[in-house]
């Protein structure tokens, strides 16, 4: 794992207990399930770096934005709303772009 937000999500855990325990019923579809993000997604309290160096404590390659760990990704929010629990980042795996671990196949025909 490339990001670690483990507080976070222990803090979120707690909720969705404190919720069940009330009300009897899960949050959503994704109640505590334990999710990990690429590094391409912004998650509150996390940095999004998507791999670059340069970027480590920009918001997308810019800094003093205001955004930096405090924006978050659309995708993330609907996960928070099921339920879900990101617990942290992983980077991507630079692999993918070599052309013997492409999905498409370079021959034609």
């Amino acid at each position: 794992m490339l990001k670690i937000g483990f507080e976070g999500a222990l803090a979120h855990t707690r909720m969705l207990d404190e919720h069940f325990d009330k009300h009897q019923r899960l949050i959503g579809a994704l109640h505590g399930l334990p999710v990990t993000l690429k590094d391409l997604f912004h998650v509150k309290g996390l940095e999004m770096s998507m791999g670059f160096v340069s970027w480590i404590g920009e918001f997308e390659g810019e800094g003093g934005t205001g955004k930096e760990r405090n924006f978050e990704s659309e995708l993330v929010r609907e996960l928070w709303s099921l339920g879900a629990v990101p617990i942290g980042k992983v980077s991507r795996n630079p692999r993918i772009f070599l052309p013997q671990f492409s999905m498409v196949s370079s021959h034609v025909g």
